[in-house]
């Protein structure tokens, strides 16, 4: 019997955005401030977020 269905990010995705997010390196970006780094990495986590976090946002977040 199908009870129901939660829409949630995948195991895949959820390890495509960490290491994207390693792939930064945001450890030795010591040349730009801290609001230069959010500006540049906030919309691509926004977009993230709103993409995957649509239906079932708390998979979005380690446990």
């Amino acid at each position: 019997m199908f009870l129901g269905f939660n829409p949630a990010v995948s195991k895949e995705a959820l390890k495509m955005m960490s290491a994207r997010v390693r792939s930064w390196r945001l450890h030795q970006r010591t040349d730009l401030s801290e609001a230069d780094l959010a500006r540049r990495i906030n919309p691509i986590v926004r977009g993230w977020l709103n993409y995957h976090g649509a239906f079932y946002r708390s998979a979005l977040y380690p446990p």
